[in-house]
């Protein structure tokens, strides 16, 4: 996943959200950016809640907030592995909702854009998600974890973000 995605408000999506158990219209976002603020829905206290977070994950151990690793994206294969991430796997899982993602593609010399959607143009991708304590307040931060593209995805890129059902 390049790291672009898009938020319209759309009846699919607010369906999404209303299946996640949020109440909630979400402010519209184009071409979306790691370290931009975008909304979590996490279970805080056995109900569900969503929050602005910063896309690119801080570390709760980490002793300042830093763009040195590429932290907006997570591979599912090391999470358990990871020092970064294998906390979060255990138990500050998320879920952040879009309507679509931009994919490139190098056509004929060209960088073309993709908008990767579904046919609700509605995705609810898994994020992992900590809390740095280390300035004057809590960041919030997550990250979207990826796998290994789909055949069918593959054209476009190697790695897709993890959708869920």
């Amino acid at each position: 996943m390049c790291g672009r995605f898009n938020v319209i408000d759309n009846p699919g999506l607010q369906q999404l959200l209303r299946d996640l158990g949020v109440d909630l219209k979400l402010p519209p976002g184009i071409n979306v950016a790691p370290t931009e603020a975008v909304f979590l829905v996490r279970n805080q206290q056995g109900q569900a809640s969503a929050e602005a977070a910063r896309w690119w994950l801080t570390p709760s151990w980490a002793s300042q907030v830093d763009q040195k690793y590429a932290m907006f994206n997570a591979r599912s294969e090391t999470l358990a592995s990871s020092r970064a991430f294998s906390q979060p796997f255990k138990r500050q899982r998320g879920i952040v909702p879009m309507s679509s993602f931009i994919e490139w593609r190098n056509e004929g010399g060209v960088k073309q854009p993709y908008r990767i959607t579904s046919e609700v143009e509605a995705l609810a991708v898994a994020a992992l998600w900590d809390v740095w304590d280390g300035g004057p307040s809590p960041l919030l931060s997550c990250t979207l974890v990826t796998t290994a593209a789909a055949e069918e995805f593959s054209p476009w890129h190697s790695r897709m973000p993890v959708l869920l059902g």
